[in-house]
């Protein structure tokens, strides 16, 4: 199903979740989203249904300039970046960033193999593709797990005396089907692999039909998720077409292929933040909202939308959100006094309620680390931002 909702006016993405969520022909939701609408909502029914369907969200305006361009196309404020971030990972929703990255997320999110984490064997018949395999996993957050001693010395006796004595496992040019076979069974028994990429190049002994139906026999045994790339021309192709049959994930670049099983991770890990429940807070000690109110409603009377570093960690402090010690100094004198009681090093940093960036007009002077050099920076600081 195919669903524009315009600017949401009355039908927004939480009735659409709810409504796809109980629909038995959905297996997935994608979601192209520039403002959330009515975010209560939306958080509601994703954590209702992420459990059951991957819910995968590609949010564009994560940057100033694209943010602008979502305002005057949908007349929304796209909202701060990290904030999206943070409510889709506890909402259990996989965020994606290219049109490609949706749809393969959510041909694979809904497999009953998620990894238990990063950390995953590269298996090839290359060199230069896994190299890219693995700068593409350190860039995303993953890692190559170290083999078992028992795994090392296995395979150091299963294959031939210059492969590569590492992860990834370099099978060699010249690899026929059985070299990769038993290369995969011998790392699927390593208790520290958490998800197996093999990757084919068209050189030496295993066709891509071949191997993929070699493949396709281990993959549906295996516990935990392998990932296939098979590069090159039509033969390729024909690979690729064996294994998506039998539901194997399979890419052209090693690039695609990591990135989808670090997806696969991720909607692991946010699956396990849905089962994490707050802990109650007593009466005693719940936030005190007239003190909340009235510092929102005293900025609002001065005509700010923004809070000041002080106002801001005071009421992260209410809500029991650890925070640096702060103090304002209104004179140099008092910031001498506060700096001794918080102890050296200090940070020195402008309040201004003009100033939001403080870094760009030099209003932040970090490591001060005696009174000499708080009195120096004050001074500074007062005579350059004024």
């Amino acid at each position: 199903m195919f669903a524009s909702l315009g600017s949401m006016l009355d039908i927004d993405f939480g009735d659409l979740i709810d409504f796809l969520g109980e629909d038995p022909h959905t297996r997935s939701i994608m979601i192209y989203m520039e403002s959330v609408g009515n975010a209560k909502k939306f958080m509601s029914a994703a954590r209702g249904f992420a459990r059951n369907k991957p819910i995968v969200v590609i949010k564009p305006g994560r940057f100033n300039e694209s943010a602008k361009a979502a305002v005057s196309h949908t007349g929304s404020m796209a909202g701060d970046d990290a904030v999206y971030d943070a409510a889709f990972k506890r909402a259990g929703v996989v965020r994606v960033k290219e049109i490609g990255e949706l749809f393969n997320a959510a041909e694979v999110l809904d497999s009953k193999r998620l990894p238990k984490g990063p950390g995953m064997v590269i298996i090839t018949n290359a060199g230069g593709p896994a190299v890219m395999a693995t700068d593409t996993l350190m860039e995303l957050g993953g890692k190559l797990v170290d083999l078992s001693a028992d795994s090392f010395m296995q395979l150091d006796a299963s294959l031939p005396p210059s492969w590569s004595k590492n992860n990834p496992v370099d099978v060699l040019g010249d690899a026929d089907i059985k070299r990769y076979s038993n290369a995969m069974e011998i790392c699927l028994k390593d208790p520290g692999v958490n998800g197996i990429i093999v990757i084919y190049t068209p050189q030496g002994a295993s066709s891509p039909v071949a191997l993929a139906n070699t493949l396709s026999e281990i993959a549906a045994n295996a516990s935990v998720p392998i990932i296939t790339v098979m590069m090159g021309g039509s033969e390729a192709d024909k690979g690729r077409e064996v294994l998506l049959k039998h539901n194997v994930p399979s890419y052209e670049t090693p690039e695609e292929a990591i990135k989808t099983y670090m997806y696969m991770y991720r909607y692991g890990k946010n699956l396990e933040l849905l089962y994490e429940t707050p802990a109650e807070i007593s009466i005693d000690h719940a936030p005190p909202r007239h003190h909340l109110k009235a510092l929102i409603k005293r900025a609002r009377g001065e005509g700010r939308v923004i809070l000041s570093e002080a106002e801001s960690k005071s009421f992260l402090k209410d809500y029991g959100i650890p925070v640096a010690e702060t103090s304002v100094a209104k004179d140099i004198e008092e910031a001498v006094r506060e700096a001794s009681a918080i102890g050296y090093p200090v940070v020195l940093k402008i309040a201004s309620s003009l100033i939001t960036h403080k870094s760009d007009v030099g209003g932040v002077v970090t490591d001060i680390g005696s009174e000499m050099a708080l009195r120096e920076a004050y001074c500074t600081m007062a005579s350059r931002v004024k």
